[in-house]
């Protein structure tokens, strides 16, 4: 049986926006946990990486490695976690969404399977295999730190027909938010999604 890890990459610096973008209030909650939400709907297991302390009722892993980016976090979550996939999302996409995951998971052969979306590679929506960590521990101790650059040594599934999913979910799922006038956006779209 293939045991899954919702994984939240909670460990920017939010240096465009100078405070902490996960705290961000979007209708009655933080940022986070929305995201949180989100992970819970696709299994039971869900852990958050960041280097400031505990979140409350959720394990939480720190980097073993420093200044190697969100990289750092999925390496010390596969090293600290023994399940076999791993569901990542950052706390700059708010508004994920189970729908997208699900269709990911389908695609899952032995690679990691990362989706593109309007021509753009979208690595902080994807899903990795374990079986990658010896790799990317190589990877980060020789000095790599671009997710591109990693996923063009383990090879990839690249996923960009989403055709069988509503553009509003798509939309929703990949809005990215790393400015002060995105929060407003933000703000905007979760009037609309409950959120």
């Amino acid at each position: 049986m293939t045991r899954l890890c919702g994984l939240v990459l909670n460990g920017g610096k939010s240096t465009r926006m100078g405070t902490d973008k996960s705290a961000l209030v979007l209708g009655d909650r933080p940022v986070l946990a929305h995201v949180i939400d989100t992970m819970e709907r696709l299994t039971s297991i869900v852990v958050i990486s960041q280097n400031r302390g505990d979140y409350p009722g959720y394990p939480t892993v720190m980097d073993h490695l420093n200044d190697a980016g969100p990289l750092s976090g999925l390496h010390a979550a596969m090293e600290e976690r023994e399940e076999d996939w791993f569901i990542v999302a950052a706390t700059d996409m708010p508004f994920v969404q189970p729908e997208v995951y699900t269709y990911l998971l389908m695609q899952r052969k032995d690679k990691a399977v990362i989706p593109s979306f309007d021509g753009l590679l979208q690595p902080m929506s994807g899903i990795y295999p374990r079986t990658m960590l010896d790799t990317l521990d190589r990877y980060l101790h020789q000095g790599g730190r671009s997710v591109r650059g990693l996923l063009e040594t383990t090879g990839y599934t690249k996923v960009s027909d989403f055709s069988s999913l509503k553009p509003e979910i798509l939309n929703r799922h990949f809005f990215n938010m790393n400015t002060w006038n995105e929060f407003e956006q933000a703000k905007e779209l979760s009037k609309f999604t409950g959120r």
